[in-house]
């Protein structure tokens, strides 16, 4: 498996593979976002500083009929030039 499986498979443009693993008849991928795609929903300036990651797991299109779950740490950004706080992909 590897990041052009997620891609084209599942379509998620922007992320990096990491690994998978097989849990309880569920197919389970880890992915993280490159950091060169990380901007401020609200003005999209790349200009951010990273502090700290969410946890999330999100259930996405099955594979034959195996369950399949994309795992993924939501960074949280601070602009350099402002006050605002976000949780973002």
């Amino acid at each position: 498996m590897s990041t052009s499986l997620l891609c084209h498979r599942f379509s998620l443009v922007g992320y990096d593979y990491i690994h998978s693993r097989y849990q309880g008849g569920a197919i389970l991928f880890f992915a993280k976002r490159k950091r060169g795609k990380l901007r401020s929903p609200e003005c999209r300036s790349r200009d951010v500083i990273l502090r700290g990651k969410l946890s999330r797991r999100f259930r996405i299109v099955p594979i034959g009929s195996k369950r399949v779950f994309l795992d993924y740490e939501v960074q949280r950004l601070e602009l350099k030039f402002s006050i605002g706080k976000f949780t973002g992909p």
